[in-house]
């Protein structure tokens, strides 16, 4: 019991959330590792190549609105 309340609000691999956030990250890794070998690996961008690729990433999986 003692363990069962301890594992309490964690995410747990039986949980549903963690593989799609474990998605999400392995995507947004390959779109962030792509737009550096873009630029050729050049230093200094990769918190924009990250947030680039979130924003990417995240508009893939948003549902299309239709009229």
């Amino acid at each position: 019991m003692a363990t069962q309340m301890a594992n309490l609000g964690r995410a747990t691999t039986r949980d549903p959330i963690v593989p799609l956030r474990e998605k999400r990250l392995r995507r947004i890794r390959e779109v962030a590792y792509f737009k550096a070998e873009k630029r050729g690996f050049a230093p200094g961008h990769e918190l924009e190549d990250w947030r680039e690729a979130e924003e990417e990433v995240d508009a893939e999986s948003r549902p299309l609105v239709r009229d």
